[in-house]
């Protein structure tokens, strides 16, 4: 894994992208969710984002969240595959 540099063992939980890289998923959750907290620092509006990581192509969305959430930021790096209409 490029984030933790550990070598990847048979059971660990992985996310694949697009291009083929691979890491542990709870490493580059973790980095991602650290990049876009930056990002919303950044622009002044960090207290009122929360910022959560997840594969809602295979995974969907949480419906803990259903009704309350005002605006969703995706990043989905194979938008066709989200939208199977695209």
């Amino acid at each position: 894994c490029y984030i933790c540099l550990l070598e990847y063992e048979e059971g660990d939980s992985m996310r694949i992208f697009a291009c083929n890289h691979e890491f542990h998923r709870t490493c580059i959750d973790k980095w991602l969710k650290e990049v876009h907290r930056e990002d919303f620092e950044r622009t002044g509006i960090s207290t009122l984002v929360t910022v959560g990581v997840r594969d809602i192509q295979g995974e969907g969305f949480l419906d803990q969240f259903s009704g309350l959430a005002d605006s969703v930021f995706l990043d989905l790096p194979q938008p066709w595959l989200a939208i199977p209409s695209a």
